[in-house]
């Protein structure tokens, strides 16, 4: 089964091979990664769903591609009107 977060997954892999040095140095800030890619896709799943999607992506992206997996993930939550506002304000 192959979802449709493949080429973000390969992405990440490539970003991790062409940045060594940051990879190496044990720290990463990634504001696009796995987890957030969990809830963007999980509401094109039903629910019964949910685990068999986890557990390949799970498997695809931390043991097959080899994306080191996240100590912590941290979510970040705003209202619709101040995400709108920031999104306008960008060059």
């Amino acid at each position: 089964m192959l979802y449709p977060l493949s080429m973000s997954a390969i992405g990440m892999q490539a970003s991790r091979r062409t940045g060594k040095k940051e990879y190496e140095s044990g720290m990463i800030t990634a504001d696009r990664y796995t987890t957030s890619n969990v809830i963007h896709q999980y509401l094109k799943f039903k629910e019964t769903q949910w685990n068999e999607y986890l557990n390949w992506l799970f498997h695809y992206e931390y043991e097959l591609l080899g994306i080191p997996e996240p100590s912590e993930a941290i979510y970040l939550r705003a209202a619709p009107e101040v995400s709108q506002s920031l999104r306008r304000s960008l060059p």
